[in-house]
């Protein structure tokens, strides 16, 4: 599933369990990239989800607005949705099985 990139403030957390040897695996290659284990986390996500870094993700969304491609810079005005509202929303193809 492709999911569009908005940019918005960084204000979900995103959490799981692993072994202790696959974090310290992960802690590894981020400092190796320069980056703490959470950014390396996120750009993971955004890979995943968007099919490029967040870093990449906010350069490209600026690029478009300083060309007049992307509307405002800031999100747009719209009502806030709690998860059981934007779950029921999703079309019935977008469910993982």
């Amino acid at each position: 599933m492709y999911l569009p990139f908005e940019p918005s403030k960084l204000t979900e957390e995103v959490k799981t369990h692993v072994p202790d040897a696959t974090k310290l695996v992960a802690a590894r290659r981020a400092a190796q990239m320069g980056m703490t284990l959470s950014e390396y986390l996120r750009d993971l996500v955004c890979l995943d989800a968007h099919g490029a870094t967040y870093d990449e993700l906010m350069m490209s969304h600026r690029r478009k607005v300083r060309a007049g491609d992307q509307g405002r810079l800031h999100a747009q005005d719209r009502t806030s949705v709690g998860p059981a509202e934007a779950q029921a929303a999703r079309a019935p193809a977008d469910i993982p099985s």
